[in-house]
């Protein structure tokens, strides 16, 4: 009952005989053979997340078209993102000119407002 028992450890041989010479044709550590199952396994992962990346990436916004729809309801108007040069441009100088009619009534209050006070100072000194 005496069995030789082989220690198992990271550096030993596994060996493989084609030609059914006795000797081994090629051999692997299990080590070795450890770092390659890891990289396939690895490779499996990148490829999947890869895979599920560029799912995700269909479902995102089209980018526009180049043609500025002003209707909401056009088909062409939904998922565009980002806005076209010309949108944006519109968006532009829509935002200017309201920004700029803002201005223009500031002036005017403070016009009226400068006039009141005139005319208060005038009532006081009566």
């Amino acid at each position: 009952m005496n069995k030789k028992v082989k220690e198992i450890s990271e550096d030993t041989k596994i060996g493989v005989d084609w030609d059914n010479d006795g000797k081994s044709d090629f051999s692997l550590s299990l080590k070795t053979l450890g770092g390659i199952v890891t990289g396939i396994v690895m490779i499996v992962m990148f490829y999947m997340q890869i895979q599920e990346d560029i799912e995700e990436a269909k479902k995102l916004p089209k980018i526009g078209s180049g043609q500025y729809t002003v209707d909401a309801g056009d088909p062409q108007a939904l998922n565009t993102y980002p806005p076209t040069r010309g949108e944006f441009k519109m968006k532009d100088e829509m935002s200017r000119m309201t920004l700029q009619q803002l201005i223009d009534k500031v002036d005017d209050i403070e016009e009226e407002l400068d006039e009141i006070k005139v005319e208060l100072a005038k009532k006081k000194d009566r």
